[in-house]
């Protein structure tokens, strides 16, 4: 008798139903049940009954059963035993799969492949081959491409992990591992290969740089030599987790100005610093993009990315390119404690700072950040976008679907708008410095378009697509452009409606003498609202307060209710200042009129530094929401909250829960509820759940200013079966 124990246990396979014939021998009944698999697993082991031999069939041929059910019996045997071998041998992975997974590791004191297996982190002892230790590249890992262009075989597999060792790693032309590299084709194309993709979320490929896991404090360094196109590659890759690297080049060089790039040897320089496409589940974290030729991360057609503690700056053209052509993204975009600064500026080497900064008239370019055509809800917590030679955050093309929230962010010193965005936008707690001519007469600066386009600077501009909601709250606006907020619909077909809102409350707004480079409107000052082409859009705004001797169009024209009226006060804001230089201190002064004035339905629970909102500002007895990003007098403070995606399902349930603390947390310790635990540090972590019941899961997190934590349940479910029997 055949041998079924093999076949005990089919999970998570693509499967609805199996009609499968079962004979109760002790009755002598020949039955046909319909086994419905939900969600994703049935056992054999509760249809067919078992025997020390294998399975008992001998009721099949009991007078009972009829000859045409013991031939469809024995067909209904025979197609599900194809369909196990089908889905057993298929590489399709799911995620209670068990993956072998291997870690490799990297040192500047390693091995070739032939000395080392890149398994253990030690270094090459100085004789034999395949020894325990490094290898000494991670080219070694991921070749780069030979003659032709033919890529060799990875040593890693998807799923793996490389851990790289503190120490500075040369990518690109002469470094280990590219002695096959073809110079015919142009050194430029002597990079490593693309990173290979996880089998799923739950295990990704993993390219860290050593003490990812401690803090990062000392990452290692890839830096770009003979003009690559780029040091990392995502193209196609899925399931990733790239953490706690520095990417560089060792040029001040920037790209069609001043580096080498039609002869060898062409430099120390590289174009950009990661490019990816066709590219989701991805996770960067701890990174130090600074100081390429070109770009620090050009990146499209994405799904579901998050970008965490990562910062990008001195790029010679721009800093996150998002057109890649057809570049649209989709899935959740999450951007926590991003720094995009100096792009459209060269960096010295060594020295770091910047040079040779331009606009786009001079043949540059310098948006932090920008886009293509894109869909995508766009998140961005916690974030700065400084001194950028053209817009700080360019999300003008979000047409394609999808919302963008701002939470803490803080722009500033951009020669462009501040910040740029189309559709459903809701900005909270964020500090929108328009300080347009920051680049003018400035030392590293050589050519930059002050207060682009044509001086105009708008702190923050809206772009309507036909009945989307703006929403802005709490936030502190300062600009010397023509205005701090611009609104008109998007160019192209789109228009509007006639439904469209902004809705602002608790913001703060500070004009100033409008910039102008031609001459011919000097003492003009900047307007808070204006709008174009969008059927009359009020600003529908309370509880704010105007400069009054720096700002125009406040009256009901523009705002409902105008300034001065009940909440609306025209009124000095009375900051700590100084309102000039490379860093503006709109904090409050203890004789703001903005103190406990705000409205407490709509004041969020902390303010831009994460400190804990409302708090009884001006000593009355009672703590009331201060108007503007910054709450006077508050305290550093941390709020602990984290979602779980899913919430509830079946055994077995692999859960992702994302970190989204709130203030200035340097731990995170997780209690899964089942008797394990994680200290994770990052904001997402996955945990799988073996057996049935309802879990508390508590995240706590710790920082300067104590300690917070919070707990939500988990439910996890049994497996249902249902036969259903018929005679």
């Amino acid at each position: 008798m055949a041998d079924w124990q093999g076949l005990s246990n089919l999970q998570d396979r693509p499967v609805i139903a199996v009609i499968v014939a079962v004979v109760g021998s002790e009755y002598g009944v020949c039955s046909i049940f319909p086994v419905v698999r939900f969600p994703t697993t049935f056992h054999f082991s509760r249809i067919f009954k078992q025997s020390s031999s294998g399975m008992n069939l001998r009721g099949l041929f009991h007078p009972k059963c009829h000859k045409n059910v013991q031939w469809i019996v024995i067909l209904a045997i025979g197609i599900l035993s194809w369909l196990v071998f089908r889905i057993n041998s298929s590489a399709a992975k799911t995620p209670d799969t068990i993956f072998q997974v291997v870690t490799y590791y990297i040192r500047t004191d390693g091995g070739s492949p032939e000395q080392c297996n890149g398994r253990v982190d030690a270094p090459y002892p100085g004789s034999g081959v395949n020894q325990p230790c490094a290898w000494d590249h991670p080219f070694r890992a991921l070749p780069p491409p030979g003659p032709g262009g033919v890529l060799p075989s990875p040593r890693i597999a998807g799923g793996d992990t490389l851990i790289i060792a503190s120490g500075s790693y040369k990518m690109g032309s002469g470094a280990p591992g590219t002695e096959d590299c073809d110079d015919g084709l142009g050194s430029y194309e002597c990079l490593m290969q693309p990173i290979l993709s996880g089998p799923d979320p739950e295990h990704p490929t993993r390219i860290l740089g050593a003490g990812w896991d401690a803090g990062c404090a000392n990452p290692p360094e890839l830096w770009g030599t003979g003009r690559p196109w780029y040091i990392l590659n995502l193209t196609d890759s899925s399931n990733v987790e790239v953490g706690c690297l520095e990417i560089t080049d060792h040029s001040s060089c920037v790209e069609f100005h001043d580096c080498e790039r039609d002869a060898l040897p062409y430099g120390d320089w590289a174009s950009a610093g990661l490019y990816a496409e066709d590219s989701a589940n991805v996770y960067l974290h701890d990174l130090n993009i600074h100081g390429l030729a070109h770009t620090g991360i050009r990146a499209g057609r994405l799904t579901d990315w998050t970008v965490e503690n990562v910062r990008i700056a001195g790029n010679g053209y721009t800093g996150w390119e998002g057109d890649i052509g057809d570049s649209s993204n989709s899935g959740t975009l999450y951007f926590r404690h991003w720094t995009v600064e100096w792009n459209g500026c060269g960096e010295t080497y060594p020295g770091e700072e910047p040079h040779d900064c331009r606009g786009q008239s001079a043949g540059g370019y310098g948006d932090g950040v920008g886009t293509g055509a894109t869909g995508g809800n766009w998140i961005i917590e916690d974030s700065a976008f400084l001194h950028n030679t053209s817009d700080g955050l360019d999300l003008l093309y979000h047409t394609l679907g999808g919302t963008t929230v701002l939470n803490r962010i803080h722009a500033e010193g951009n020669a462009g708008n501040q910040v740029k965005v189309a559709g459903e936008v809701t900005i909270v707690n964020s500090v929108l410095v328009g300080n347009c001519a920051f680049f003018e007469n400035q030392p590293f600066t050589y050519g930059v378009d002050h207060c682009r386009p044509s001086g105009t600077g708008t702190t923050l501009s809206l772009a309507y697509l036909g009945g989307e909601q703006v929403s802005i709250t709490n936030t502190t606006f300062y600009g010397h452009g023509d205005g701090l907020i611009f609104a008109e619909p998007h160019e192209g077909p789109y228009q509007c409606n006639g439904s469209e809102k902004l809705i602002g409350r608790n913001n703060l707004f500070l004009g100033d003498i409008a910039y102008d480079p031609e001459h011919d409107d000097d003492g003009k000052l900047t307007y808070l609202y204006y709008q174009q082409n969008c059927n009359g859009l009020i600003f529908d705004n309370d509880y704010g307060i105007a400069f009054p001797s720096g700002i125009r169009n406040v009256g009901l024209r523009y705002i409902t209710p105008p300034f001065p009226s009940l909440h609306n006060w025209l009124q000095e804001p009375a900051f700590i200042g100084p309102i000039s230089g490379e860093s503006y201190g709109l904090q409050l002064s203890a004789a703001s009129p903005a103190i406990d004035a705000g409205d407490d339905s709509v004041c969020p629970p902390t303010d831009i530094r994460g400190y804990t909102r409302p708090v009884d500002g001006n000593a009355d007895g009672n703590a009331g929401c201060d108007i503007g990003a910054y709450e006077f007098g508050a305290v550093g403070a941390i709020l602990a909250e984290f979602d779980a995606d899913p919430y509830q399902g079946f055994t077995p349930l692999a859960v992702h829960f994302t970190n989204r603390s709130i203030g200035s947390c340097t731990t995170a310790w997780w209690d899964f509820g089942d008797g394990n635990r994680s200290d994770s540090p990052w904001s997402s972590v996955w945990h799988t759940y073996e057996s049935v019941g309802t879990y508390s899961v508590t995240l706590t997190v710790t920082g300067l200013p104590g300690q917070a934590e919070t707990t939500q349940p988990i439910t996890v479910f049994r497996r249902l079966y249902l036969p259903l029997l018929l005679h």
